[in-house]
């Protein structure tokens, strides 16, 4: 087959011209059809797996098709309206690659999911596309930071595609809220010159009530463990997520989160190990949860440029070690920050309150030591630290230091991470006791004040009845 793209705009004409020829060019056949009337085409590309598969450049960006030319789609997620001048298919990793007039160019990564699109498809509730197999790896900082580092704003580098499984799905129709139909409804009445229905108060306690919808991707391994959730605002039409290929962290939940700073790294687990996996697609609606797509298998595989050996079961089993006595100590250092806080309450209502008995401070200074005392063996001694007085670091400490040389390696942990792991965990023991023994006192601080009718303090929820 051979295409031709023709401009005439020299003499005034803006005409779209893209024709095909199947006989070497005797004869040919127009294919401009549905594309914008004033819109010259500079470029064409055809697919090197699906024929119908055609990408056109215009003057007004890059349009598709996937019958062949019959029926053309503006390509807009990311592409300004940009003459687009040449183009050219990377046919290792099926990206479209487009040249445009005065804005650089343009990489559309991984197009093979408009291979399978067709009326069945579109018709679909939902779909996940194949998905190519994912390299596991762990990423280079060259300029020592991510992005461009310190190198200042005058350094330029573009971002790299999504590191891990890409995952591209196609939802059809956009859930709405009970809002949004009520604001379609009333605007199709007003165009209908019709009365506008006042909505009542059911109505809105509905509309204030109404969790937003929400899409979920859940990943399992191959035994059907589950090994990560993402959470995506619904839309409709096709879309992309990525999922690095990692844990989730477990430190704290929090409802929200921020973007690591130049100088620290995410939070966030270990990588996986290389093998099959598989991934599902819900919707929550109003929070009720309906499956739209069946597991889809993908593989994880490595990128084999290590000299060392690779990252094995033993290597994660012991990374899901750290991961769980990290999850502890995280846990129990919120736990503690909790208890400071209603020592502090019970501190100052002994301290304010008629009837609450001085006597009862001597129960606070020694909780307040005994937090103190804590809070060395968790993080290491500030008295010291503050000075620059080296000082034995505490088993949270530990922890993240083998956190920090072993997330970002796929090798093997040392011999060092293994002592400062078993060391962690025993210290933990101890912890773990005074912690409940120091929950169990402020318990018994906070009955002395419900026997005062001392005004309320937090988690203080034994209330005497009259």
């Amino acid at each position: 087959m051979v295409y031709a793209a023709f401009n005439n705009h020299k003499r005034g004409d803006f005409k779209p011209y893209l024709l095909k020829s199947v006989d070497k060019g005797n004869t040919w056949k127009a294919l401009q059809n549905n594309l914008p009337e004033r819109g010259t085409v500079y470029s064409i590309a055809e697919d090197h797996v699906d024929p119908k598969l055609l990408f056109s450049g215009t003057e007004f960006g890059c349009h598709v098709s996937i019958d062949g030319g019959q029926n053309w789609v503006k390509l807009n997620a990311g592409l300004p309206t940009i003459c687009v001048r040449d183009m050219a298919i990377q046919k290792r990793e099926n990206d479209l690659v487009l040249g445009t007039f005065g804005r650089g160019f343009y990489i559309l990564d991984d197009y093979s999911a408009l291979r399978n699109l067709n009326k069945e498809t579109l018709n679909q509730e939902a779909k996940i596309f194949s998905i190519k197999p994912s390299l596991a790896y762990v990423e280079t900082n060259p300029l020592g930071l991510r992005g461009v580092g310190s190198q200042g704003a005058s350094m330029y580098a573009a971002s790299n595609p999504e590191f891990g499984a890409t995952f591209t799905y196609y939802i059809k129709e956009k859930l709405k809220s009970p809002k949004e139909l009520r604001a379609e409804k009333e605007k199709k009445a007003k165009k209908e010159g019709k009365d506008i229905d006042y909505p009542n108060y059911e109505d809105f306690v509905i509309e204030d009530m109404y969790e937003e919808a929400y899409l979920l991707f859940i990943v399992k391994d191959a035994s059907g463990n589950e090994v990560r959730k993402i959470k995506k605002p619904t839309s409709e039409g096709i879309q992309r997520v990525s999922w690095n290929l990692r844990y989730p962290a477990t430190t704290p939940i929090q409802t929200k989160t921020k973007e690591a700073s130049r100088y620290s790294i995410p939070n966030e687990g270990p990588l996986v190990i290389p093998g099959n996996y598989t991934v599902e697609l819900w919707q929550a609606d109003n929070g009720v949860l309906k499956k739209l797509v069946d597991p889809t298998a993908f593989e994880v595989k490595a990128l084999e440029n290590s000299s060392l050996e690779r990252q094995t079961v033993s290597n994660i089993t012991f990374k899901k070690q750290v991961q769980e006595l990290r999850r502890k100590i995280q846990g129990s250092n919120k736990e503690q920050d909790e208890l400071d806080k209603r020592i502090k309450y019970i501190k100052q209502a002994i301290q304010s309150y008629p009837n609450a008995y001085m006597i009862w401070m001597t129960d606070v200074k020694a909780l307040e030591k005994v937090s103190h005392d804590v809070r060395i063996k968790l993080w290491g001694d500030k008295h010291k630290s503050n000075r620059d007085i080296e000082t034995i670091p505490g088993i949270g400490n530990r922890v993240e230091s083998i956190v920090w040389n072993t997330w970002y390696s796929t090798s093997n942990p040392t011999i060092t991470n293994k002592e400062q792991y078993k060391l962690a965990r025993e210290a933990y023991v101890e912890i773990r006791a005074s912690l409940d023994k120091m929950k169990s006192d402020v318990q018994k601080l906070e009955s002395k004040l419900d026997s005062k009718n001392v005004p309320y303090t937090p988690h203080r929820l034994n209330w005497k009845e009259d």
